[in-house]
């Protein structure tokens, strides 16, 4: 019995903690932090040609993949029409668009007609 007293007695005041209140707190360092560990470590693979859904070539764009845990991640990077460059990541897959085979996608706001998907082969 004293054991599911001294137990109660622990565990209540974490029950009436707030929802959020067990999370770290979050500071400006912390978030610089997260974001050098996602946009370092990308190795550089080459570049490529993308395009529109109607196979017209948009342009060319720099591939980097990053290893996690045996996993690839790819992202391109792409020269912005105000010389700025802008991080898309790539989906792999299949694609066939107007009998035209991709192997990769990324969505992203490049030109003034707003979020288009344009394709690529790795």
């Amino acid at each position: 019995m004293k054991k599911l007293l001294l137990l109660a007695a622990v565990c209540l005041p974490l029950l009436s903690l707030p929802a959020n209140s067990y999370l770290p707190v979050t500071s400006s360092v912390n978030l610089k932090a997260l974001d050098v560990q996602q946009s370092t470590d990308w190795e550089y693979l080459g570049t490529t040609e993308y395009y529109r859904f109607t196979n017209e070539r948009a342009g060319n764009g720099a591939i980097y993949v990053k290893v996690i845990g045996n996993k690839a991640f790819y992202q391109i990077r792409i020269k912005m029409f105000d010389s700025s460059f802008k991080s898309f990541k790539i989906t792999e897959g299949d694609y066939t668009i107007r009998g035209k085979k991709y192997n990769a996608k990324f969505s992203a706001t490049i030109f003034p007609d707003g979020a288009q998907e344009y394709y690529l082969n790795l």
